[in-house]
């Protein structure tokens, strides 16, 4: 039986959904939690994905994706939206990863994000969570 590279990559795609769902069900993965271990932007990448996972309705491909995709990912999201440490996440990782789906931000979070990358010294109106708690392992 020959798998054509679409399909693995299709496949591939619906496993990493199925165990990030199981991931958050059984071990009680949430951005609310202080001692993740994982960093900030895997946090925001795997709460990305669970809240597409919460909406099959929603376009795989983010080109496609109207305000009102947008719209439905941040309800889904806007629990745990304020639990991200977005000013945790490296600078490249803002540029990368966060401006794709800067609609679900607030406005002035993007803007003090903006601020953050260009004069990172001057203080933000948005709410600065401290770092997360990471254990040392010996």
């Amino acid at each position: 039986m020959e798998v054509s590279e679409y399909e693995l990559e299709e496949l591939t795609a619906k496993l990493e959904i199925l165990l990030i769902e199981a991931k958050s069900s059984c071990i009680g993965f949430s951005p609310k939690h202080d001692n993740l271990q994982l960093e900030e932007v895997e946090i925001w990448e795997y709460t990305i994905k669970w809240g597409i996972s919460q909406n099959p309705a929603l376009p795989t491909n983010l080109e496609e994706w109207t305000n009102e995709n947008f719209i439905t990912l941040k309800i889904s999201l806007q629990q745990f939206l304020p639990y991200i440490r977005c000013f945790q996440i490296p600078d490249v990782d803002i540029w990368t990863k966060l401006k794709h789906n800067k609609k679900i931000l607030n406005k002035q979070l993007c803007n003090d994000l903006k601020q953050y990358l260009i004069v990172p010294d001057q203080p933000v109106k948005s709410n600065v969570l401290p770092p997360r708690t990471v254990l040392v392992q010996e």
